[in-house]
């Protein structure tokens, strides 16, 4: 019986430790965060400009 225990408690904590591995995606989240440092530096070098005009009168004024 007590021989049965301590497998059952040792598979228990084998499966605990598997499962608190480092990540699975660690290597993935590596490559998205180097391509959304690259896209940064892209949009910082060259802003976009303002799409909307600037327009004379505000909605409601009279001229």
């Amino acid at each position: 019986m007590r021989y049965l225990t301590n497998t059952v408690l040792l598979c228990l904590l084998m499966v605990v430790f598997y499962n608190c591995n480092r990540g699975p995606y660690a290597d993935t989240n590596k490559q998205y965060k180097k391509q959304a440092k690259q896209m940064a530096n892209v949009l910082k070098q060259a802003p976009l400009n303002d799409s909307l005009p600037q327009i004379a009168t505000w909605v409601g004024m009279a001229v």
